[in-house]
């Protein structure tokens, strides 16, 4: 590397290429002969290096020289005084090696560039339109779903407002057939009823026209006109039986069934009572049969 200009400028705020050109700068020379120059952006009112300062990297005139050009900046806006220097080696220069012939201008090289970024640019163009064209159909299609979604919804709404007016209908028609085969019979009884009431009435006219006393329905007192004043005590008719009597001692002599006798059994535990004919064979029979059975035990 000797005799070889090497220039290397640095500016940006974020991967610190001020200190890594420095370092690269110090093995180029140090290891291999180059003659390094480094290029810094300088604040202009303080005269250091400031990786924030945008418009302001001095020096730039030792590019007129360099054989190689090294540079790393980011987001710089340099006054066209230092960019003229940058274009000239860009565009202008182009030097030749020893013994050899001349390699291609930096002005090709720089268009063909242009056309490969203007390519890139179209392949990226063209695939931000097939993804949007991809999300319109994705969205195309969840609507198209949400759409037969809600279709779905809505036949089985109408399904099943229709299951429940037939089942309306159908409950309905049963209520009318009850009403149809209850009212006649309802019908027949309110008819029923009525005769009974006027014939009741009839017959009662008749006996007050005969001068006769209407007899009285189930259920209603007899006597109630006689005493037409209510809430007044008096004697009924029924005669007095003389109340109850004081108990007796049973005898045991009464006949079968009768309550009496079978009292008196309870009480005085003697003979059976007196048995009528027409039950004595089948009392005997179960004697007979109840011997037999303790004899054989």
């Amino acid at each position: 590397g000797k005799g070889k200009q090497v220039v290397l400028v640095s500016g940006d705020e974020e991967y610190r290429s001020e200190e890594a050109l420095t370092q690269l700068a110090k093995i180029l020379a140090g290891h291999h002969g180059f003659t390094c120059t480094v290029l810094y952006a300088i604040d202009p009112q303080t005269g250091e290096i400031s990786p924030n300062e945008l418009k302001n990297i001095p020096g730039l005139e030792s590019l007129r020289k360099a054989d190689l050009l090294v540079i790393a900046t980011r987001f710089r806006n340099l006054p066209d005084e230092q960019m003229k220097e940058i274009d000239k080696l860009l565009l202008e220069t182009s030097k030749p090696r020893g013994g050899e012939a001349k390699t291609t201008p930096l002005k090709e090289s720089l268009s063909r560039s242009r056309e490969q970024s203007q390519g890139v640019e179209r392949s990226i163009d063209e695939l931000i339109t097939k993804l949007n064209q991809m999300k319109q159909q994705s969205q195309s299609q969840s609507q198209s779903q949400s759409e037969s979604q809600d279709q779905q919804q809505q036949g089985q709404q109408q399904q099943q407002q229709q299951q429940q007016q037939s089942q309306g209908q159908q409950q309905q028609g049963g209520q009318q057939q009850r009403q149809e085969n209850s009212t006649p019979e309802f019908q027949q009884q309110q008819d029923q009823q009525q005769q009974q009431g006027q014939n009741r009435q009839g017959q009662q006219e008749q006996q007050q026209q005969q001068g006769e006393q209407p007899q009285p329905q189930q259920g209603q007192p007899q006597g109630g006109q006689e005493n037409p004043q209510d809430g007044q005590m008096r004697q009924g008719q029924a005669p007095n039986d003389g109340g109850t009597a004081p108990g007796q001692p049973g005898t045991g002599e009464e006949e079968w069934g009768k309550l009496q006798s079978y009292t008196n059994f309870l009480k005085n535990r003697g003979s059976p009572p007196k048995m009528q004919e027409k039950y004595r064979k089948f009392w005997e029979a179960y004697l007979k049969a109840r011997n037999q059975d303790g004899n054989k035990r």
